[in-house]
């Protein structure tokens, strides 16, 4: 009898910490931590697909290197090659794709910050986290525009490559 009354007592104590915890809640500070853990979760692709994009242009650099050093006696060579070129040039834009949608996805999280700064009552926090707030949208921004220059680059690249199949 005993036992169970300490069980219930220990049941009893143990719901209200719960429900007390669940009263107080999170404060702003804990609420945007989480967005930014968030935020840098979806961007991990991002990073991964970086790597990725490199080894594809070193390798396209060397058949780019390759078509050049041949003469136009070799030209089913030179087609090859820059079929070859071209698949990497589709790989690399593939991979641009899911880049950006991570970064895109990563975004969206952050954005949730943008209505919790108000309640923030650290002056100087705030103007801190405001300031993140601005750095981390301009990097966006940023990246919005050099990702569409990096796309019509590959265009063109692929272009310059289906230029190299036709006999001059």
């Amino acid at each position: 009898m005993y036992i169970r009354r300490r069980a219930l007592l220990l049941f009893i104590f143990l719901c209200m910490c719960t429900y007390l915890g669940a009263c107080i809640g999170e404060t702003t500070e804990e609420k945007i931590h989480k967005h930014l853990e968030k935020a840098v979760k979806l961007e991990e692709d991002f990073e991964e697909q970086q790597s990725e994009i490199t080894k594809l242009e070193i390798k396209e650099q060397e058949i780019y290197k390759q078509i050049i050093d041949l003469g136009m006696d070799e030209f089913e060579k030179i087609v090859n090659l820059s079929e070859q070129a071209i698949e990497i040039i589709d790989e690399r834009s593939d991979l641009m794709a899911l880049e950006k949608e991570s970064i895109l996805k990563s975004k969206e999280e952050f954005q949730n910050i943008e209505k919790l700064i108000t309640n923030i009552e650290d002056k100087n926090v705030r103007s801190k986290v405001e300031e993140m707030y601005r750095v981390m949208n301009n990097r966006y921004s940023t990246y919005e525009k050099l990702n569409n220059s990096y796309v019509t680059s590959l265009q063109l690249e692929k272009n310059y490559m289906k230029c190299y199949k036709e006999r001059i």
